[in-house]
């Protein structure tokens, strides 16, 4: 019952009320190392897609091998340290599906990733349905992954301060 002096979202969508599907294990995978790749600035996803030929227990090692040759990993990173973050990717995964947002009567401000391709005409990503006082919506340069990079999380940065700012005015 804390009273903030605002409430920031870094480029996400507003939860949906649909059922999360079910995911097997190598496309939990797969997803994982393509936001590994994108997380760190390499492209993984072509090497990934060989994966369900792949037998389960030698999945995890052939992603850890094509993030380590595309650089993405530093070499001396094992399996081990990758299973716990796939660990977290998987928890955060399940997060976000079980997560049931109520109703905010405040205001909100949406830090959103000027290449985001919008599915929906909502620039607010359905966050003005859930938020009462309003969203203010703040274009970022970059997309998703890189928002939060050099050069454009300095926009970001600055953009957040500016928000503080205002919010606490």
């Amino acid at each position: 019952d804390e009273e903030v002096a605002l409430l920031a979202l870094i480029d996400i969508q507003a939860p949906r009320d649909e059922a999360a599907p079910a995911v097997d294990p190598t496309t939990l995978l797969r997803w994982f190392a393509i936001d590994l790749g994108r997380t760190l600035g390499a492209d993984l996803a072509g090497s990934v897609d060989v994966l369900s030929a792949l037998p389960p227990e030698q999945q995890l090692a052939y992603v850890l091998d094509q993030a380590r040759a595309s650089g993405a990993l530093p070499p001396d990173l094992g399996e081990r340290e990758l299973r716990a973050y796939l660990d977290v990717f998987t928890a955060s995964l399940r997060a976000m599906q079980d997560y049931q947002p109520r109703p905010y009567a405040g205001r909100v401000t949406l830090f959103r990733a000027g290449d985001r391709p919008l599915d929906e005409a909502d620039e607010t990503l359905g966050w003005n349905a859930l938020v009462a006082a309003g969203v203010s919506v703040r274009v970022i340069p970059g997309d998703h992954y890189t928002i939060v990079r050099q050069p454009h999380v300095a926009t970001l940065a600055e953009q957040l301060r500016l928000s503080l700012a205002e919010a606490q005015m």
